[in-house]
């Protein structure tokens, strides 16, 4: 039986080991591992490819356009430029912080105030559109839900046949709770006639803003419409004028009464140069 000092002596031989003394692998299964090679002098010439491209990716879902479908966007894109301005210059003097004349603090916080309820109000509005158009398109193609869909669609949206060549097509929007007129004539002119209500109330409730739209265009490239907000004594007229691809020129002029000195109006003459790539 071993003693306790033979253990000690034969486990200090073992750590005192020289390292030459110890079998190491060869050149060769260096080269084994994943990741290892036999000779660093090599090294400098080897070619590592951390990322390996894929010669032909599958075909990815594009969800933009899967959820903002061609019909839905334009709908959404009208009713942007009815609220907020027909022209990037309207849209870009509308997002700014216009205070009163007397430009106190007060004056810019409620007009701010005021703005960033628009902008949410909007946003809201298309949250409830995108909803609805997906529910419709799901209810259209399932033979169980399409009598609900065209309940819908009886209920949203009438078409008069006033005379030969002209029609009067109504419809209800229940996410934005508005009512639109529109006008169908041989002249090519788009008039319509929009009455909204409260969003934040479903279903029909009072009428808190009166605007009547008209638009045509003057050949493929100029397009002048013109706008008037009965509610809040407003009117505007813009024209638009394609001159490549990519640029684009507006003029607008609009007019609104002043709440505050009852008499006086507020007259703007806006000039745009947009660029698109």
């Amino acid at each position: 039986m071993m003693t306790n000092k033979a253990i000690f002596i034969i486990y200090f031989i073992l750590l005192a080991r020289p390292g030459w003394a110890i079998p190491h692998p060869t050149g060769a299964e260096f080269g084994n591992g994943k990741g290892y090679i036999s000779d660093i002098q090599a090294e400098r010439y080897t070619r590592v490819l951390e990322v390996t491209p894929i010669l032909n990716p599958d075909k990815t879902v594009d969800y933009n356009h899967l959820i903002f479908q061609p019909k839905v966007k334009k709908e959404l894109r009208d009713k942007y430029e009815e609220q907020f301005g027909s022209s990037v210059a309207e849209r870009t003097l509308h997002s700014d912080i216009q205070a009163t004349a007397n430009d106190n603090s007060y004056s810019a916080i409620y007009v701010e105030q005021e703005q960033l309820n628009e902008q949410q109000e909007f946003g809201e509005f298309v949250f409830k559109r995108l909803s609805e158009h997906h529910v419709d398109e799901f209810t259209k193609t399932n033979p169980k839900l399409r009598p609900l869909y065209e309940m819908k669609e009886r209920i949203s949206n009438v078409k008069l046949e006033v005379k030969k060549g002209y029609q009067v097509k109504i419809h209800y929007s229940f996410s934005g709770n508005y009512l639109d007129f529109k006008v169908s004539n041989p002249y090519e002119i788009d008039a319509k006639l929009t009455l909204q209500m409260d969003p934040t109330e479903f279903g029909p409730s009072d009428v808190t803003e009166q605007v009547i739209a008209i638009g045509y265009n003057l050949d493929k490239k100029t397009k002048l419409d013109s706008k008037f907000g009965i509610s809040e004594n407003e009117f505007s007229v813009t024209g638009k004028r394609r001159i490549s691809k990519i640029l684009s020129a507006s003029i607008t002029s609009s007019l609104t009464a002043l709440e505050d000195t009852p008499g006086d109006h507020e007259r703007l003459l806006l000039f745009g140069l947009t660029w698109t790539h």
